[in-house]
């Protein structure tokens, strides 16, 4: 007698994960893509599944609601700029005026180059509510205050107030990036790095207690 071939039990899928991926990464990627489109004003979760093309519902098992998405989106940006800044800093050498050019350089590429996450990183945003979100921002803040630190130790810097002079130069680069962003200044993308170096330059020349290297 013919045996009666077995019925497959089909397999149930991971959560998390849907038809063309991982879900959740699937969204934030979406919701990059729309906050580069719009600045922000114009996402909501249910725009970002509809991009993912799933219904909005689904999107709410991975996050409560905008700003729990805001929140990635944010933490995401900042691990990532703070990734760029170190890695700036680690061809910099020792010269106070050259890393915090480099900082700079950093900063202004990230925004040119990911303009959807850094308009969230720099968005009216509360993260109290998200502690990995808090966390990365305390870590990207926290290497400029250690390298205004390292320069008001050295007697490199006018000024003695880290938290004061980092939120300035903070500021500084947060101008430039907006400019460019805004394309208030036009500048050509290979030489987005160049250009923040001389302009940020022209404003720490005036905290320097002694110029060095190139302007």
């Amino acid at each position: 007698p013919r045996s009666t071939p077995r019925r497959r039990q089909p397999q149930r899928k991971a959560a998390g994960d849907y038809h063309h991926g991982n879900l959740r990464r699937a969204l934030l990627d979406a919701a990059v893509m729309i906050l580069a489109e719009t600045g922000g004003a114009g996402f909501t979760l249910r725009e970002a599944a509809r991009r993912v093309g799933v219904d909005h519902r689904a999107a709410y098992r991975h996050f409560a609601d905008r700003e729990a998405v805001l929140a990635a989106v944010a933490e995401e940006g900042y691990l990532a700029l703070h990734r760029q800044v170190s890695d700036e800093l680690e061809h910099a050498g020792a010269a106070t005026r050259g890393r915090l050019l480099a900082i700079a350089r950093a900063y202004v590429r990230f925004a040119y180059h990911e303009p959807g996450r850094y308009r969230v990183l720099v968005g009216p945003r509360n993260y109290q509510q998200f502690p990995a979100t808090d966390a990365a921002i305390d870590g990207a803040f926290g290497i400029l205050t250690a390298e205004f630190s390292r320069a008001i130790a050295a007697g490199a810097i006018r000024g003695t107030d880290v938290v004061e002079i980092a939120a300035w130069y903070w500021s500084v680069m947060h101008g430039l990036a907006d400019l460019i962003l805004t394309r208030r200044v036009q500048v050509r993308r290979d030489l987005v790095g160049a250009f923040a170096e001389r302009m940020v330059g022209r404003a720490l020349d005036g905290v320097l207690r002694e110029r060095s290297g190139p302007a």
